[in-house]
């Protein structure tokens, strides 16, 4: 790997600590397409990782399932992106923010668990 190569999950982490350096305004939608943009970079690079990769293929079923779960909206056999389920499972943008940043918590949590 690159010294300059950074993954999608410290990514995130470092939106969720300075958000202004990445989106003008905190809103989910800004957030999806920042990453949206960041994901498409890193996979066509040589130095992508699996967690890049696992992030694009699995994060918005992970969602689908959170919402399921948590809230008892189904979305599982319908397409719509993650922002949108995130933004229906709550009021605000502040709140789906704060919701994305736990949901991916939970993603990454789970990502390692079972890839050590």
């Amino acid at each position: 790997m690159g010294a300059g190569y950074i993954n999608i999950e410290d990514t995130i982490l470092h939106i969720k600590k300075r958000p202004k350096m990445y989106v003008y305004e905190a809103r989910m939608d800004n957030v999806y397409h920042y990453l949206s943009g960041f994901l498409l970079s890193n996979l066509r690079s040589s130095e992508a990782q699996d967690i890049d990769h696992a992030f694009k293929r699995d994060f918005n079923g992970f969602v689908e399932q959170w919402a399921y779960d948590n809230k008892g909206l189904d979305f599982r056999r319908k397409v719509i992106l993650w922002h949108r389920i995130i933004s229906a499972c709550t009021n605000s943008d502040e709140d789906a923010i704060n919701l994305f940043y736990q949901i991916s918590d939970e993603f990454f949590e789970a990502y390692h668990m079972e890839n050590g």
